[in-house]
Order: structure tokens, then C-alpha cells, then sequence
């Protein structure tokens, strides 16, 4: 049985393409467009931080001659790209190549697309392909945790009174079995980046490698003073060096968890807190259960007591294991079918049957095998080693998960679809873009007969985009070209900076033209809100923009109607920031976006008088500096019903 287990959680990971974890999510040029003229360089945006020291990105043409210029670099305003100059190109078809190296967790990840310059390619979506899976990685991660899991364990059985004179064998083997796993995924992490050991060593990834060792090494001192006090009969001692030990492996769990997915997630504290707790749930159960087992010898009340007591503690902890477990695989499933489309899928689907019949004989033991100890122990031993083994298995599909992508970092950039007619609503247009987000795009126009809603062929189709929240900048044109399915499309960057903007389309016919006016927003990267509810009612909502300052946002008070915002702009010491120009809008359930009146009330701090509605109110403000820096941010400011 467990061999069919185990057979069921390895073949499931071979048996599909894996997927390493830095995804694509945008690239300029994009993939599949013809380009009117040639472009300056390649820019390509990941799910994760890539490493530019390890990562490299080539542009070629059809014979294979390369017109990539020097090395990738890391983009200067985002992190999550990097980018690489080109040669003038001459018409032609183009395609870039690139393999990046994850600076999150050292996971290597490839992938190709194609582009023309005056030139249509063979339009074909961005191809995701690993690096090569590495088996060693995989291994090195269960090692790894498997031994953190037998140290936290052993710590915790000693502290709670269930453990046995061999908890400290327990954690000797376990602190090695770390340290073994560790060395292994170093050794896995420098054959992916094809790196020395000290360029490693200067990496996210390598520092990630020394706060994890550090902790180790913390544990092993601490270990060495508990093997000493237990020498000496110094029982407080012991107990506080074996606290420590505990200490030391909770923080080279987390360590660990902030090395992997976690950190690439939109709020990775939190995530990365969800994913520390399940793993220390674990290690307290999986790793109490092998010092309780290593302390059962023959009937005695010993033994009854410590099954007692690790029964209590289990079933606390088996509860946590499945409730972080169950937000975690939520959050990385991004729908039903994955689980069975995808390799992540199979291998959770294969952990969680695991974890079944690891709960099931914690049940049996609970309600069995634990009120027999004092007289037949022999049962929870049989029935406490198949657990263990079922354990083992499951920490297994666990390695394995860190090295697969979660569906949902696949989830594709959001596009942007609206629609809207002329004034005399004699032309319907459809505008859609493949991304929602500010740099280069492509955009598809649709127009139709308003009344028949036939196709309807122009002269001349041309988007006008006009900032809305940057009134000063001025506004820009761009031509669309029909393609052979009805459809007017061109790549531009026009939409170039997050927030509202007006697309105008403008349809030249024989009998004259007509303007379709379209409201769009443009998404801008994820902010951090900080909320502050004070006592006298007031609510303070702190958004910090990276490398510009503070724009804070004060409602007073937070109540359903007529209430006052203030907005101030602040530099990162929180002192007053001047403002030359600032829009700020509201939207909720009651009234769609509009702007706002404000009241100067100073250099930085402005008024206005607001209707709250009861849900949520988004309110965004655009402020620029007499410097020429943009500060953008967006809050959402939830009112209870009265």
C-alpha cells in the first residue's frame, strides 16, 4: 500500500511538464505583433524576481544571428523585469529566447516568442517551458523538511512531558538530516544558475541558504548545551536549551517558507505566515509522534501518560495542519479542473489522500490505540509507525510542491473590454486590450452597425488617448490596420501610466466620421494599505509609493453619507511633501468614478466633502511634486451598514 503510494506521488510529477515558478507575465515587444518600426530592446516581466547576474535573454533572426547587445539587466522602476538592448532590425521575423534564473527561490525557467518588424510572424502565444526539473532539488527540500520536522518535534515533546530519554538522540539525527538537506539544496541551487559559490553567496538565494544554516547552527549550540545539562542533571538547563532548539527550528522553517512561494505572492507576509504555521503543525505532530514512539518500550505509566499527553497535542495540531493547508490550497488552485490538469494538481490531489489516511490512523490511534498503552503498547507503536511512514509520504508530495508553479501564478494579466456607441448611436465600438496594465499593448477595435449590428468597414480607424488623472499630459493618437477577421488592431505603449484614461475611437467612413468616447483604467502594481481606526472616529488609510513618498487618506468619520476626506502627501519621514497638482475620484455601489472638488488647505493637505456609501468606496488620488515625481494610490474604504 505504501509503495503504491509512494509510486502515485513521484509518477504523477514525471509524467507532465513541470513548470518552474518565475512565469512570464508581460513582454515588449509582445509576443506574435508586428512591430512598425525597429525596437530599442527586449523588456520581459516575471511573476518573481528574477536574478540578472544568472539570467540571460537572446534576440535572433530566422538564420540564427543574434542582435541582442550585452547582458540583461534589471529594469530600473520594476524589480520583476529585466531587459536587454538590441541592434537596429530590418524587416524581418524575430524571436527571443531567455532563460531566467528565480531570485526568490534559484528555480530556473525558459521560454521563446516571436515578433515582427514590418513583418507579420507567426502569431503564437508565449511558450512556458522548465529549465529541467531537478530531481536533486526535490530531494534536498523533503530531506530538509523532514529533518526540521523530526527537530521541532523532538523540542516540542520535551517541553510537553510526552517525549523520552531519547528525545536528544531524536534531535541529533535530526538537526544532521537538516543539514544534509541544506547542503544538498545548495548544491542544487548552484548547478540551476551555473554559478560559483560565492557569486551564490552575494544572491537572494544564497542569503536565503545562510539564514537557514544560521538557524541550524543556533540549534546545534543549543543542542550541544542540552546534551551537557542532561550529563550534568541540570534539568532547568536542559529544558531551555531544548526551548531554543524548538526556537531555532521554527525559524529555519520560516526561513524556508520565505524562499519559495510565499514570497512571490501578492502579500507574502501573510501567506508566508499561513505556510509557517502549517509547516510548524506538522513538525509538532509528525515529529512528536517519532520521539513518543522512540519512548515507548513495555506496558508502563509512562507510556500511558506521554500517549495521553501527545494525543491532546496531535489533535490540535492535525486541525491546524488542515485548516492552513486548505486556505493555502485555495489560494494556489486557481480553479477546479487544475487539480486534475495540472502537475501541481496531481501531487496535491496525492498529498491530500495521503494526509487522509495519515488522519484517519491519528483517529484510530486516538480513540484506540492511546487508552491500551498503559497495559498493551504495542498497538500504538504498529499503528504509529504506519503514520509516520504515511507522514513521510506526504512530506514528500510537499517537496515536491516547491518545485512545481501553482496554477494560479499562470493566472494570464487581466485584458480590458468596454464598449460604447457615437453620440448619435449609429456605430457601436468595441475596444479590448491584452493587458490591463501601463506600458506596451495591443489593442483590437470592433466596430458594428448599431441598429443591425453587421460589421462595418472604415476608411480609417485611430484611438485618441487622453489622461484623465494627468491632465497636463498632453494626449496622443495611433492608427489601427484591419486584419483579416474584421478586426482593427495595432501594439502601442499610448497607455503608458496607471489610472483612468479616455480612449476615443475615431471611424472615418465615406459619409463622414464619428467619435466613440471609452472610459478605461489602467491597473498600476499592488500597494500596501496601512488602516488606522483612531478613537475619536476618525479612520487613517497609508499608502507608501516606492521611491516617491506617503499619500495619506483621512475619513472623518467613517459613516454611511456625507462625511470629510482629507489627503496629504508626506515624504518618507512623514514631513509635508509640496504639491503642484492633484485629481482624486470615488467610486461605490451608489454612483460610478467621479472626481472629486478639493479644498486646499496647505501645500500638501486637501478637503473635500464625500457621500460614503455603505460597502465598498474606492477612492484614488494622482498627485504630482514640483519636481515632476507621480504619486499614485488607491484605497478602498469599506462602510458598515447602519
Amino acid at each position: 500500500m505504501l509503495r503504491t503510494l509512494a509510486v502515485a506521488a513521484f509518477s504523477v510529477v514525471f509524467s507532465a511538464t513541470v513548470f518552474a515558478h518565475a512565469e512570464i507575465r508581460m513582454s515588449s515587444p509582445l509576443d506574435g505583433v508586428s512591430l512598425g518600426d525597429t525596437p530599442t530592446g527586449v523588456r520581459l516581466t516575471f511573476t518573481e524576481r528574477p536574478e540578472p547576474s544568472l539570467s540571460e535573454i537572446k534576440v535572433s533572426d530566422g538564420t540564427g544571428a543574434r542582435y541582442d547587445t550585452g547582458r540583461a539587466v534589471s529594469a530600473a522602476d520594476d524589480p520583476l523585469s529585466i531587459s536587454v538592448t538590441v541592434r537596429p532590425l530590418a524587416t524581418g521575423v524575430y524571436t527571443v529566447t531567455w532563460r531566467i534564473v528565480s531570485a526568490v527561490d534559484g528555480h530556473a525557467t525558459a521560454g521563446a516568442y516571436t515578433f515582427g518588424v514590418r513583418a507579420s510572424p507567426t502569431a503564437a502565444p508565449i511558450r512556458l517551458e522548465t529549465a529541467g526539473f531537478s530531481a536533486i532539488e526535490a530531494s534536498a527540500r523533503w530531506i530538509f523538511a523532514c529533518g526540521l520536522v523530526l527537530l521541532l518535534g523532538a523540542a516540542a515533546a520535551h517541553v510537553a512531558g510526552f517525549g523520552g530519554p531519547r528525545d536528544l538522540i531524536v534531535a541529533r539525527v535530526a538537526l544532521m538530516v537538516s543539514a544534509a538537506g541544506l547542503t544538498l539544496l545548495a548544491w542544487a541551487q548552484l548547478r540551476t544558475g551555473a554559478t560559483s559559490p560565492a557569486a551564490l553567496l552575494t544572491m537572494a538565494i544564497g542569503r536565503a541558504l545562510l539564514w537557514r544554516a544560521a538557524a541550524l547552527a543556533i540549534g546545534g549550540v543549543a543542542l550541544g548545551l542540552a546534551y551537557s545539562s542532561a550529563r550534568l542533571s541540570e534539568p532547568r538547563v536542559h529544558t531551555g536549551a531544548m526551548i531554543v532548539v524548538g526556537c531555532a527550528a521554527l525559524a529555519a522553517m520560516a526561513f524556508h517558507v520565505m524562499a519559495g512561494h510565499a514570497a512571490a505572492d501578492p502579500q507574502p507576509l501573510l501567506e508566508g505566515a499561513v505556510q509557517w504555521v502549517h509547516f510548524a503543525a506538522c513538525g509538532i505532530w509528525i515529529g512528536g509522534l517519532a520521539s513518543l514512539l522512540l519512548g515507548l518500550n513495555r506496558p508502563s505509566s509512562f507510556s500511558a501518560t506521554s500517549a495521553r499527553k501527545f494525543s491532546t497535542v496531535a489533535a490540535g495540531a492535525i486541525f491546524i495542519v488542515l485548516g492552513t493547508g486548505g486556505l493555502r490550497a485555495i489560494h494556489e488552485i486557481a480553479a477546479w479542473p487544475d487539480l486534475i490538469n495540472t502537475a501541481y494538481g496531481r501531487v496535491l490531489l496525492a498529498k491530500v489522500s495521503v494526509f487522509a489516511i495519515v488522519a484517519a490512523l491519528g483517529a484510530f490511534n486516538r480513540w484506540r490505540s492511546v487508552p491500551m498503552a498503559a497495559t498493551d503498547p504495542g498497538l500504538l507503536k504498529r499503528t504509529g509507525r504506519a503514520e509516520l511512514a504515511c507522514a513521510t509520504l506526504a512530506l514528500a508530495a510537499a517537496a515536491l510542491l516547491g518545485t512545481l508553479a501553482p496554477p494560479a501564478a499562470a493566472r494570464l494579466v487581466p485584458g480590458i473590454l468596454v464598449s460604447g456607441t457615437d453620440f448619435g448611436t449609429t456605430v457601436r465600438a468595441t475596444f479590448s486590450a491584452v493587458s490591463d496594465q501601463p506600458g506596451p499593448n495591443r489593442f483590437i477595435v470592433r466596430i458594428v452597425d448599431y441598429d443591425s449590428k453587421r460589421p462595418l468597414h472604415a476608411n480609417r480607424v485611430a484611438l485618441r488617448f487622453t489622461s484623465l488623472d494627468d491632465p497636463d499630459l498632453p494626449p496622443t493618437s495611433f492608427p489601427l490596420t484591419l486584419d483579416s477577421d474584421d478586426a482593427y488592431v495595432g501594439t502601442s505603449a499610448n497607455l503608458s501610466l496607471d489610472g483612468r484614461w479616455m480612449v476615443t475611437v475615431g471611424i472615418e467612413r465615406e459619409g463622414g466620421s464619428v467619435d466613440v468616447p471609452l472610459a478605461v483604467s489602467v491597473r498600476g502594481r499592488a500597494q500596501q494599505v496601512t488602516v488606522w481606526p483612531q478613537p475619536d472616529g476618525v479612520v487613517t488609510y497609508t499608502v507608501e509609493i516606492r521611491n516617491a513618498g506617503v499619500l495619506r487618506f483621512e475619513v472623518d468619520p467613517r459613516r454611511p453619507g456625507r462625511t470629510r476626506l482629507l489627503v496629504s502627501c508626506l515624504d518618507f519621514i512623514l514631513d509635508e511633501r509640496r504639491i503642484s497638482r492633484i485629481v482624486v475620484t470615488i467610486a461605490n455601489t451608489n454612483s460610478p468614478e467621479r472626481e472629486l472638488t478639493l479644498q486646499p488647505l496647505g501645500l500638501s493637505r486637501f478637503a473635500a466633502d464625500v457621500d460614503l456609501a455603505a460597502g465598498a468606496n474606492v477612492v484614488t488620488a494622482v498627485a504630482h511634486t514640483p519636481d515632476g515625481i507621480r504619486m499614485r494610490a488607491v484605497v478602498r474604504i469599506d462602510v458598515a451598514r447602519p
